[in-house]
C-alpha cells in the first residue's frame, strides 16, 4: 500500500540549505536536473518541484509522479522504485 511508510524513509541525508531533501529531491540532484527546467516541461510550478523536493508532508500525486517520468524519460515504475522502494506494509 502507497500510503503506510516510515517517516524517515522518505528523507535522505543529502541536507539543503532548507533542510532535509526528500528522494525526488535527492534524486534530482544527483542527476543534476533543474527544477525549472522540468516544471516547465511537467508544467507542475518551480514551488511545487521544491515543495516535493524539500518538504517532507508534501504528497506527491500519481499524475505528478507519471508527469516527471515522463519529463524525464524513465519508466514510471523505476522512478516509484526509486521513491517508494522503503515501503513498509503492516
Amino acid at each position: 500500500m502507497w500510503a503506510i511508510f516510515k517517516s524517515e524513509c522518505c528523507i535522505s541525508k543529502l541536507h539543503s540549505p532548507f533542510g532535509y531533501m526528500t528522494r525526488l529531491g535527492e534524486f534530482l540532484a544527483r542527476k543534476a536536473i533543474n527544477k525549472a527546467h522540468l516544471g516547465r516541461q511537467t508544467k507542475l510550478s518551480r514551488q511545487r518541484i521544491s515543495e516535493l523536493c524539500l518538504n517532507q508532508s508534501a504528497k506527491l500525486t500519481g499524475f505528478e509522479l507519471y508527469k516527471i517520468s515522463r519529463a524525464m524519460e524513465i519508466e514510471i515504475s523505476v522512478l516509484a522504485e526509486i521513491l517508494y522502494g522503503g515501503l513498509v506494509e503492516d
